[in-house]
């Protein structure tokens, strides 16, 4: 109900401009006309009278939007900085929308707690992504390094067939370990997908 009120209103305010500067638009070359005393044909007066009114509202509409809604660039200003800060990987934004937080329109600010909200999550999402990256590459290189040191022991030509065969064990089940660590990582990129 209150968006149909405002959509009314919205329209009669619109329509009462747009006949005020029309009249204003009459009222300038009516004057024009007598001052310079000039004739041209009613079309042309009409066509005139109706283009002079739409330049007006256009430059009252301007001047308007100009005074009346700085609020609202600043913002679209603070918000496009803060989104290109959240695009970069940069999560503490809150300092950046203080200003809005201090905005008398609730929406402004339903909507500043929204994107703190998101970039907090963003962030959190983040921190586990680093360590699940770290944790992996941990896991990833130690049979990696235990099968390169076992492979250079095996080039000693004087190693016992006991000790190659140690050392060929240790180096499939480190194979394996990688193996295994592969496929898990296939899995968790299947599941991702879904």
């Amino acid at each position: 109900m209150m968006k149909k009120l405002k959509a009314i209103g919205s329209s009669l305010m619109v329509g009462v401009f747009f006949i005020l500067s029309n009249l204003a638009s009459y009222t300038i070359f009516t004057w024009l006309k007598g001052q310079y005393d000039f004739s041209w044909p009613t079309i042309l007066e009409q066509a005139t009278i109706a283009a002079g009114g739409i330049i007006i509202m256009v430059l009252i509409g301007f001047i308007l939007s100009r005074f009346f809604f700085r609020h609202e660039r600043l913002y679209f200003k603070i918000f496009r900085s803060v989104l290109e800060e959240i695009g970069r990987g940069n999560f503490q934004i809150s300092e950046q929308l203080r200003p809005l937080q201090r905005m008398d329109d609730g929406n402004i600010r339903d909507t500043v707690l929204q994107v703190e909200k998101m970039a907090e999550q963003l962030g959190e999402m983040e921190t586990l992504r680093q360590d699940f990256i770290a944790n992996v590459s941990h896991e990833i290189q130690s049979p990696l390094t235990s099968i390169s040191g076992f492979t250079k022991l095996l080039q000693d030509n004087s190693l016992s067939t006991e000790k190659r065969a140690h050392y060929l064990e240790i180096i499939q089940a480190e194979t394996s370990r990688l193996s295994k660590i592969s496929e898990n990582l296939l899995k968790l990129t299947a599941l991702e997908k879904k």
